[in-house]
């Protein structure tokens, strides 16, 4: 993996940490933050820009935004946007009320209504081959994504003739909303992909659309539908029943609908927001459980800590929690673990349990379904493949704190921007020891000295630090994009034997100068 020149970072540490590309700051002499929102009617000629610079507000340019920030988490309640809105005289304060939503019933419009694009505008030198000409890397141009939301919330302060507007925007807000009722009757029963399409997709909930994705399709764009549940469960479309909704809100009916069931081959299931379609996707858990074989098959890049120019990487917080045994609560009528921490005492060949034992509850509409002497022992095995899918496959997935956590700050990248494309995704990390000043072993020289004991930091660096959470944040001229990552942790996400992330994904004991290095993918 060979680094534009002048860069000169070691390339064994590469070798053995690295995977896929490496990546580096772009190219240009100027970077400018960009963020552009529309809003409004799409049919009455009332579409109106608001964005940055001189040309912020084409209706008359007395507004601009001030400030952005992105943050996704997987979910539908973890996933928003807040942007800080400058207004003078408040030309554009009575637009922005205007457009609130009001009703449940106008959500999905209005979500549709709503397009903002953000990112960075470039100028590259013409002296190494650049235009000179200013170009956009935004969301829309670097991935082809357009985020959306619904204007929620408003909080304003007037001021010396000016108004400040501070605006959230959300998907559409569903926990508010308990709903009643069944889908489906006992003469004539539904699948349970129709059942979540018919619930998702209500008015009064109002999401666009409902995707259903295998673990080898979480690329793809647009609609999928090639999730298959086993063929005792309906096979394609899954189970056939009568589904209750309890008085919930339509995420939480969701998920207790599929807590019974999993995929063709075993693998639990998730629930991620694509704000960029304004649609809910059932996921497949894609990732690779046991980790050791395949290091690189689900990175998306290499980040280099203490690499100077070379890197874009502006800050690494690392911080450990060690797993002593705990396993979190699997629910059911049992309760979970107490979570006290409890040494292990018995390790088992993958996973030492610890806490009390749990016994799911089988819901009614189960019974539509699946015979008696199969529920208890299949209720069993799919709810523990959707809790441990749910706390190990990211991003924004309930998982637990402990082991290696880290919060990795680079310079803005709308690369990040749908989160669907990141479940059960890793970045690497190579950490170059910084240098220090130390006192000379040489007779021969008096006085400090720059020291350093090796270049690879070989606890920190490593081949798979799992995607946990995104966030985006531009503010007084800067644009940056904090990735919140962990390392699969033995004896609580992978094999109690294993080394941090997976077995030959990195090293516990400094010695990784003496392996066979693997070639970087």
């Amino acid at each position: 993996m060979p680094l534009p020149t002048p860069c000169n970072i070691d390339q064994e540490c590469l070798k053995f940490f690295a995977c896929n590309t490496l990546e580096t700051p772009r190219p240009g002499i100027v970077y400018s933050p960009y963020v552009e929102m529309a809003f409004g009617s799409l049919f009455n000629n009332n579409r109106i820009f608001l964005g940055v610079g001189n040309n912020s507000a084409p209706s008359s340019n007395l507004a601009a935004i001030k400030s952005f920030n992105y943050g996704l988490t997987g979910g539908s309640t973890g996933t928003g946007i807040e942007m800080e809105i400058i207004d003078n005289g408040a030309a554009l304060y009575r637009d922005i009320i205007r457009n609130l939503n009001k009703s449940i019933k106008t959500r999905e419009v209005e979500v549709s209504q709503v397009e903002i694009d953000y990112g960075w505008i470039i100028t590259e030198s013409p002296s190494v081959g650049g235009t000179g000409i200013p170009r956009l890397y935004t969301a829309k141009t670097a991935a082809n994504e357009i985020l959306r939301g619904m204007l929620r919330e408003v909080e304003t302060n007037f001021s010396n003739g000016n108004v400040t507007i501070k605006l959230k925007l959300t998907p559409p807000e569903v926990q508010d909303v308990a709903l009643t009722g069944s889908i489906g009757s006992n003469d004539q029963m539904v699948s349970l992909k129709d059942a979540i399409r018919e619930l998702l997709t209500r008015e009064d909930v109002g999401f666009s659309d409902v995707y259903f994705r295998s673990a080898f399709s979480v690329d793809d764009k647009g609609e999928t539908d090639d999730l298959e549940f086993k063929n005792s469960d309906g096979g394609k479309d899954g189970p056939k029943s009568v589904w209750p909704m309890d008085q919930q809100n339509a995420l939480a009916i969701v998920r207790q609908w599929l807590m019974n069931v999993t995929s063709d081959d075993g693998r639990g299931l998730l629930m991620v927001y694509d704000m960029t379609n304004n649609a809910i996707v059932i996921q497949e858990d894609p990732m690779d459980k046991e980790g050791a074989e395949a290091c690189c098959n689900a990175s998306v890049g290499t980040y280099v800590v203490n690499g100077g120019g070379c890197s874009p990487v502006i800050e690494f917080n690392p911080s450990f929690e060690w797993p002593l045994g705990t396993i979190p609560g699997r629910g059911g009528t049992g309760g979970g673990a107490s979570g006290a921490k409890q040494p292990i005492l018995e390790p088992t060949k993958r996973i030492q349990n610890a806490g009390s034992e749990t016994s799911p509850v089988i819901e009614q509409h189960v019974w539509n379904y699946r015979v008696p002497e199969d529920q208890a022992e299949e209720a069993n095995e799919a709810t523990a493949a959707n809790i441990e899918t749910e706390q190990t496959s990211g991003p924004g997935v309930v998982g637990a704190g402990t082991g290696l956590t880290a919060e990795l700050k680079i310079i803005g990248d709308p690369f990040y921007t749908n989160g669907v494309n990141f479940v059960a995704k890793f970045v690497s990390i190579v950490f170059i020891s910084p240098f220090y000043i130390g006192n000379s072993k040489d007779v021969k020289r008096t006085g400090p000295t720059w020291l350093q004991t090796s270049n690879c930091n070989s606890i920190l660096s490593n081949k798979k630090y799992l995607i946990q959470g995104i966030s985006h944040n531009i503010s007084n001229g800067t644009f940056t994009t904090t990735l919140s990552l962990k390392l699969l942790a033995p004896n609580l996400d992978i094999p109690y034997l294993s080394d941090l992330g997976g077995n030959g994904c990195g090293s516990l004991d400094g010695n990784f100068e003496d392996a066979d290095a693997p070639t970087v993918e």
